[in-house]
């Protein structure tokens, strides 16, 4: 079981020359819309069953979740905590509430925790969100900043975003399983701190003939991203970049030429589930328009099922719906993608190596915190003692 990282989604590109790591999230939305996906291919093609991943991901996380605290505290989970923000009324909340209602359905007993409505007190954090005091064995951390410093396990630890919150410290572990699996690609990366440093990197890049990408290292969601295509284009970012913070600069990947239900080939990314490490849904984004790479659903997306284990790598039709949900309306192309059986298993690797290396890397920082003197406030109570123990 991994202690830091239990739960984890990565980001790959399918190249035109193979399959390429980009990003691993921490606290990351998608299994409600993940499962949607997966259950709308099975309705409108059975044929493809078994190629589908992501039919029962919502329970398969709750019970990655009990296995977690009883791994820890060898007792059985029976009351889940959930946390959300003050006011989380949104697309994004759905999958909370569904969260909550597939526990129940399994039989545990499951709160939302607002930090508003709860109290840290001796490190035991109490909700009081349906007003009775709750104590939850367990939290389902779906909130950047709360909980901190709490003695109940959490999924994930904060400590997890040690990593995964910085896009240079992610590139770098994740170079560690390149190394062991060389079919496995990075694009080239540059961590930069300075307009010199970024022009010097950036012009590396295209005098071979590729684009950039430019993104602040420490965002999420697709915000920030600049395309440079040339050295105008360079050239005219020198104003209107702000280096108050580090940048990532990367080698933009072409995509494979999938062609969508309107036969237009756009941009697209492979947003991967582990639980353990293990792959337990998928889902494409698609970008809105061809011109357009950021293909995130809060930036105007579009959702599509990817299946594995295919005999090639080719679009399957399986029919264009919507899922509407409060302020949003997520399209989901008519076009699934399904990869061959050798991409599948190489993902599958991936994910594998990529959660141990991440749950490394982040270990090894916490403990040179600790040689140094500094204690962080985490999330949750530190098992790491226990962990080593049951390792």
């Amino acid at each position: 079981m991994l202690y830091y990282y239990p739960y984890a989604s990565f980001d790959f590109l399918l190249g035109e020359d193979g399959l390429y790591f980009i990003e691993a999230n921490a606290v990351s939305a998608g299994l409600y819309y993940t499962e949607m996906l997966a259950k709308h291919v099975a309705r409108r093609r059975p044929d493809l069953r078994d190629n589908l991943i992501g039919l029962t991901i919502m329970e398969d996380f709750i019970e990655l979740c009990s296995n977690y605290h009883l791994w820890l505290t060898g007792k059985r989970l029976r009351t889940l905590g959930i946390s959300v923000p003050d006011n989380w009324k949104s697309y994004l909340g759905i999958e909370r509430i569904e969260l909550k209602q597939t526990a129940e359905k399994m039989g545990f007993k499951a709160v939302f925790i607002r930090k508003k409505s709860s109290a840290i007190i001796g490190s035991t954090l109490v909700s009081f969100e349906e007003g009775g005091e709750v104590i939850p064995d367990l939290v389902v951390r779906r909130t950047f900043k709360f909980p901190i410093g709490i003695k109940q396990p959490v999924i994930n630890p904060s400590e997890a975003g040690i990593v995964t919150g910085s896009k240079w410290r992610t590139y770098k572990a994740v170079k560690e399983v390149t190394k062991m699996i060389p079919e496995l690609k990075q694009p080239e990366t540059h961590l930069v701190k300075s307009f010199d440093e970024l022009e010097e990197a950036s012009s590396s890049i295209i005098s071979r003939g590729k684009e950039v990408v430019i993104k602040p290292s420490n965002e999420f969601g697709g915000r920030g991203i600049t395309i440079i295509r040339n050295f105008n284009d360079l050239k005219i970012l020198r104003n209107n970049i702000d280096f108050t913070k580090p940048y990532i600069v990367q080698e933009r990947v072409r995509t494979y030429p999938i062609r969508f239900e309107d036969g237009k080939v756009y941009p697209f990314d492979m947003r991967v589930y582990a639980l353990n490490g293990r792959i337990a849904g998928a889902q494409i984004r698609r970008s809105s328009s061809e011109d357009k790479i950021v293909t995130n659903i809060s930036a105007g997306g579009h959702l599509a099922p990817l299946l594995l284990d295919g005999d090639d790598i080719e679009s399957v039709p399986i029919g264009r719906t919507e899922f509407r949900f409060p302020n949003r309306v997520i399209i989901v192309d008519g076009v699934g993608v399904i990869l061959d059986r050798r991409t599948s298993e190489l993902l599958r690797r991936a994910s594998m190596l990529i959660s141990s290396e991440i749950e490394k890397a982040v270990r090894e920082k916490v403990l040179a915190k600790k040689a140094e003197g500094v204690h962080e406030k985490s999330s949750s109570h530190d098992y790491s003692n226990i962990v080593d123990q049951l390792q």
